[in-house]
């Protein structure tokens, strides 16, 4: 049985605390308190810099685009036992729901980081802002910037319709591959040029028919992450 609910599982981090790497150490959850690592922030200069980019752009984050220096997660991760009751997710959109099974055994600090961010709210009123047809539709929080990246969790698994993962800056940009924290995409047609190269953290498991209506600029009421009993 799923239950959802706002009470917050993702404790928050010591700011000293290393990078993760790519085989995460778990530790037991608790309650969120101290600062968010959220921020507002101006996006004039975010835009003037993406405009030098080359527009074969795909997954890389148009707003809140992650500076070098980024921090690590202001979370640690759950013990593996509360990781796996994060099993499922819901995307609110004007069109109707998008229901999401998660992979937190493959991805831990992306499923993690949803569910933080659910918690505080983080997507409600966000916005989709890339739109390919019959290849993606991405989307998260563009007035908000985040301090963190996330560790690249690469999988076996393949680019396929329905696929849920990250966004990330091109290698050049990001040699250490590592996940924007605010943008995901639905993968709308078979994309195999980006397998082993993005972390994959979820799949769609009904509404793929409200996916493929969304467009670039089409809002997001909100993201729940829901927690097994």
């Amino acid at each position: 049985m799923w239950k959802y609910t706002r009470t917050v599982n993702i404790a928050l981090s010591n700011s000293n605390q290393t990078r993760p790497s790519q085989k995460p150490i778990y530790k037991r959850d608790g309650h969120l308190q101290g600062q968010s690592a959220i921020e507002s922030t101006s996006t004039n200069s975010c835009l003037r810099y993406l405009l030098t980019i080359p527009v074969f752009i795909t997954l890389f984050v148009f707003l809140g685009i992650a500076s070098a220096e980024t921090l690590s997660p202001p979370f640690t991760l759950p013990s593996k036992r509360d990781l796996n009751r994060l099993q499922s997710a819901v995307l609110l959109t004007d069109y109707g729901e998008i229901v999401i099974r998660l992979f937190p055994s493959e991805a831990p600090w992306h499923v993690a980081n949803l569910k933080y961010l659910s918690d505080k709210e983080f997507f409600k009123d966000g916005v989709f802002s890339i739109y390919r047809e019959n290849y993606i539709i991405q989307g998260g929080n563009t007035y908000k910037k985040l301090k963190y990246a996330l560790p690249p969790e690469f999988s076996e698994r393949k680019h396929v319709a329905g696929i849920v993962g990250a966004a990330r800056l091109p290698d050049e940009l990001n040699p250490q591959r590592e996940s924007d924290a605010q943008q995901f995409h639905i993968i709308l047609g078979p994309s195999p040029h980006l397998d082993r190269k993005y972390t994959i953290f979820g799949k769609v498991m009904k509404g793929m028919d409200i996916a493929r209506k969304l467009r670039k600029g089409d809002r997001i009421k909100d993201l729940i992450v829901f927690v097994r009993r």
